[in-house]
């Protein structure tokens, strides 16, 4: 009643902001507790008998009353905004009548001109912001059993975010001003924020918490009760028939279009979101303010993302786009053995899923990376597109086990990608060849249902460099060359190898890791004998090649990729040009031709004979031991690999194209450095750098993009994120402290 009564009289006075304020904080703190039992949470949406010469037939609910009060007093003049016009208690303003378009908070959109403000004001809206905060967190309460309702029966932000609301675009518009134009750095002094109290702080992050609420909420298109018919409708009814959305919120953010309002929102993200690499890249330590809210700038910029496809284009073609990548990718570096981070790892790489799949975003990672940025990788000398493979690696082999769901959908980043990049580093074919190599071990494949899906993602990035970027990616196929026998051995598998698997106990990374530094030390033992009888290279068989069953590809549809997604076998499938005849031992191809000239080296026992090519060009020490957190994966008790389900995904797998590479490169090399002598990878290198392949490979298959597609599960995982970040940074004041909404640590036992 007492915040209602001060919306009738524009709360003027400054005994009237106190007792505003007082009501507010003591409502903060008291909603948490009414939520806990259902007869308090329905009593909200009775009618309220608030004023005694009601017009209305049916008076509005508590909620409404109180939730109609709020948006009001954010835009109350000399109390959460700076008055336009000189008025006293004896005349206040009309709140109901009053033009909030006006009021918005900062300069921006909608904005040309900072309307001004005074830490006082700044704290009042932080004020208001926490308590509808509380109103919305009314999903808290919901028992797991009622989760198919969380997103359809929250009456407040239903009310909150309905055409009943006039504020909601001035309001929108004030959020995003406010968040993006926030400087923590200052003036550009260091320490800055130490000579100066920042109170904006505090107020844009409670206004990202908001929007992040807001963003979130996704109502059916059926609860849209607007005819077809009607005609005289208010512009906001209008904008949810237009854009089908019940969110006004989602509705208008999805209609920004002006280049300069896409400019302001990429700047101002980027520029937060950049903050705690630019804290740790300064010669005086600690010398710039860091912000500790980058998770739901994360989340608010991946609902920008889902939901303004301009802005999604104006990010992929402005030059701010590596200044959100790189920072981001070092986020996800940071955060992938911390358990309580697990969340901003997962919404980082689906924002990476959903920019993989525009073709403007794999292009752009072609620009050389010369980023002086400290990352937890290995140095190399490339483009964007090695540093967004090696984190991804470093995530995958240096990661905790309970980010294992997630490879796929690191893997399904890089295959979106893989079509347009012009060169890959040695460094990076190397990591690459490493993960085949891990993913392609028995006890890996036949541990889950889902495992051998990883390698149809491997190879599909290897076909999609083969066949549209042969020529600058020579590394590659020089790791191809050097990794022949994993390709070999991935063709040739029994099916009846997964009955002699398990039980049996799997060999660990360490273990593997051990294995393969012993073979080499007894290779390099072995080297003078093997320089005289050292077996060549044999070459494929039938039956090899015709256990690879390659299906014709019609149909020119782009599949959606969802987290949860598993890869069907049209997406792997090649295209009818490339299905051609099984290659068979004695039959002829057009051989590889270069035009290098290798030099002729001059040598007093003559050239040397027959040499192993694997020793030739060795594989790089640190891809084995400085990857020792691969994690094994862990086998489900009820999942027994069986020869059927061996035979139904071993016959898609698309080996066709990496095959064919190796019959006809393999022998080419074996000849190279068996008649000249080669000893290094110089010349290897030179030599497949000045051959071509044209008319050898199978016809380029269609370029397949998965892009993300929501599902339930996806949209309840991430009710759960937001509303866990956003409970966790309301701690000062605490709103739901001892209360029954609590946060527990899920252990897993090993």
């Amino acid at each position: 009643s007492r915040v209602s009564a001060a919306v009738s009289t524009a709360c003027s006075g400054p005994n009237e902001h106190v007792i505003v304020l007082n009501c507010v904080r003591l409502l903060t703190r008291l909603l948490p507790f009414l939520f806990e039992s259902n007869d308090w949470r329905l009593l909200f949406w009775t009618p309220a008998h608030i004023s005694e010469t009601s017009e209305q037939n049916s008076p509005p609910a508590l909620a409404q009353v109180l939730l109609d009060a709020l948006i009001d007093l954010l835009f109350c003049p000399d109390f959460t905004v700076i008055s336009k016009v000189n008025t006293g208690p004896e005349k206040p303003d009309d709140l109901s009548s009053l033009d909030t378009s006006e009021y918005i908070w900062d300069i921006g959109i909608g904005c040309s001109r900072s309307p001004g403000t005074t830490p006082q004001i700044d704290k009042n809206r932080t004020e208001i912001i926490k308590l509808l905060i509380t109103c919305f967190s009314e999903n808290l309460y919901i028992t797991t059993s009622d989760h198919s309702s969380i997103f359809s029966n929250n009456q407040w932000l239903a009310h909150f975010t309905s055409a009943n609301n006039r504020h909601v675009l001035p309001l929108l518009t004030s959020l995003l001003n406010i968040t993006c134009s926030y400087d923590p750095v200052g003036y550009g002094v260091p320490y800055y924020y130490a000579l100066v109290s920042d109170f904006r702080e505090e107020l844009v992050e409670s206004s990202v918490n908001l929007l992040s609420v807001l963003f979130n909420y996704s109502p059916p298109p059926g609860s849209i009760d607007i005819s077809p018919q009607d005609e005289n409708l208010s512009p906001a009814l209008q904008v949810q028939r237009e854009t089908k959305m019940a969110n006004l919120f989602l509705a208008y953010i999805s209609r920004l279009h002006q280049s300069e309002d896409l400019e302001f929102l990429v700047k101002g993200f980027v520029s937060l979101i950049a903050n705690p690499l630019h804290q740790t890249q300064t010669y005086l330590p600690a010398s710039v303010k860091r912000i500790y809210f980058n998770e739901v700038l994360y989340i608010v910029l991946w609902k920008l993302i889902s939901h303004n496809q301009k802005f999604l284009a104006h990010l992929l073609k402005g030059p701010m786009l590596f200044e959100l990548i790189v920072p981001l990718l070092c986020e996800l570096l940071n955060t992938r053995n911390n358990p309580s981070m697990v969340g901003m790892l997962h919404v980082g790489v689906f924002i990476l899923l959903m920019l993989s799949g525009e073709r403007n975003f794999g292009v752009r990672l072609n620009k050389p990376f010369i980023s002086k940025v400290k990352l937890d990788v290995p140095r190399f000398t490339g483009t964007h597109a090695d540093l967004l493979f090696l984190v991804f690696h470093k995530i995958i082999t240096g990661g905790l086990s309970r980010i294992q769901p997630m490879y796929d959908c690191l893997l399904t980043v890089l295959v979106n990608v893989s079509p347009y990049l012009k060169s890959l580093s040695m460094i990076t074919c190397t990591r690459l060849m490493h993960l085949m190599e891990s993913f392609s071990t028995a006890w890996y494949l036949f541990a889950k249902p889902t495992n051998h899906y990883l390698i149809f993602y491997l190879l599909e990035i290897f076909n999609n460099i083969i066949q549209y970027q042969f020529d600058g990616n020579i590394n590659l196929v020089y790791s191809l060359v050097r990794s022949k026998e994993v390709f070999y051995e991935l063709a040739s598998l029994s099916e009846e190898s997964c009955l002699s698997i398990f039980p049996r106990a799997r060999p660990t990374f360490h273990d593997k890791i051990e294995e393969v530094e012993v073979t080499r030390e007894e290779e390099g033992e072995q080297t003078i004998e093997s320089t005289q009888t050292v077996p060549e290279i044999q070459p494929l068989k039938r039956v090899e090649m015709e256990e690879i069953e390659i299906t014709h590809e019609e149909s020119e549809t782009v599949p959606e990729h969802s987290p949860d997604h598993t890869p069907s076998s049209s997406g792997h499938s090649l295209s009818p040009g490339a299905t051609s005849k099984p290659i068979s031992e004695k039959e002829t191809f057009p051989t590889f031709s270069s035009s290098y000239d290798p030099p002729v080296k001059s040598s007093s026992k003559g050239a040397t004979p027959t040499k192993n090519i694997s020793r030739l060009l060795p594989l790089r020490k640190q891809v084995a031991v400085g990857n020792k957190q691969l994690v094994e994966p862990t086998t489900p008790t009820d999942f027994k690999p069986t020869p059927e389900w061996v035979r139904s995904w071993k016959q898609r797998l698309p080996l066709h194209t990496v095959l064919r590479l190796l019959q006809i490169l393999v022998p080419q090399v074996e000849k190279l450095c068996t008649e000249n002598d080669v000893k290094g990878e110089k010349e290897i290198l030179e030599y497949l750098r000045n051959g071509t392949l044209v008319g050898l490979l199978p016809v380029p298959h269609p370029i397949i993009i998965r892009k993300y597609q929501s599902s339930q599960n996806t949209e309840l995982w991430f009710h759960t994120y937001i509303w866990g970040v956003v409970y966790s940074r309301n701690f000062d004041p605490p709103i739901w402290y001892d209360t029954q909404v609590k946060l527990f640590i899920v252990n897993k036992t090993e």
